[in-house]
């Protein structure tokens, strides 16, 4: 009797190609540029960084990171970036002390998470996890934007920026992420897990997610979300 024989599925071959790779040193930029947009797309939050790095090292284990002498050179080098991206209001910039000291935290996680070799088997199994985390504080962080009412004309504090909406960008509208393509890749990983969340969501995510979609709805009339790209979503809002 033959045995019976199955084609791997997506999931099994990336994790098979992932296996194959040798660990390779991430550059100067892609350490530099990986960081920086991490305040953006964490909205300054330092947990969800911490997530996300925790993402980057599960989802390419062959990434490695050698940190001797990188976080001077990224502080005398990117500091005028960081500082006009994450002074408190556009017309008083953040003591240089203070950027580096925000700089310096989540460096520190990146670090300590990318800088050791990784079993590409065990990392696979915690890609699920890490990108449930993000979404969960990406629903609490995204609520304060509920909050947000066309014509108000208050600075922006640090990295948040008032009316945005990482989730409805480009998770729902999927449009063009910036920074490194990492991040494209994290977004759609949260897509594929939000596309299975609506069955087993609790009410509190489900309150959350409508919040952020009315409010988005009320603050871009000239930009109306099409929901009909993405049916599961809607079926998150009709269960509420």
């Amino acid at each position: 009797m033959s045995e019976s024989f199955s084609l791997p599925n997506r999931k099994e071959v990336a994790d098979l190609q992932r296996q194959a790779e040798e660990p390779r040193e991430l550059s100067y930029k892609e350490v530099a540029d990986t960081l920086f947009w991490s305040f953006y797309f964490s909205q300054g939050h330092l947990n969800l960084q911490h997530y996300m790095f925790a993402y980057m090292a599960s989802k390419h284990p062959e990434w490695i990171l050698h940190d001797e002498g990188v976080f001077d050179q990224l502080v005398d080098a990117e500091l005028p970036r960081y500082k006009n991206f994450l002074s408190r209001d556009k017309h008083k910039q953040t003591p240089d002390d203070d950027v580096a000291k925000a700089v310096y935290e989540p460096w520190g996680s990146m670090r300590a998470l990318l800088r050791e070799k990784r079993d590409p088997l065990l990392e696979s199994d915690r890609i699920e996890e890490h990108i449930r985390n993000i979404i969960y504080i990406l629903l609490g962080q995204e609520e304060k934007f509920a909050f947000w009412r066309p014509g108000e004309n208050r600075p922006e504090k640090g990295p948040f920026r008032q009316g945005m909406s990482q989730l409805i960008e480009y998770v729902i509208q999927e449009k063009p992420v910036p920074g490194p393509p990492i991040y494209a890749e994290m977004m759609g990983d949260i897509r594929e897990e939000l596309e299975k969340l609506p069955g087993r969501s609790s009410e509190t995510m489900r309150q959350r997610f409508k919040k952020i979609v009315d409010a988005y709805t009320m603050n871009h009339q000239d930009q109306p979300l099409d929901l009909s790209k993405c049916p599961l979503f809607a079926k998150w809002i009709e269960a509420v």
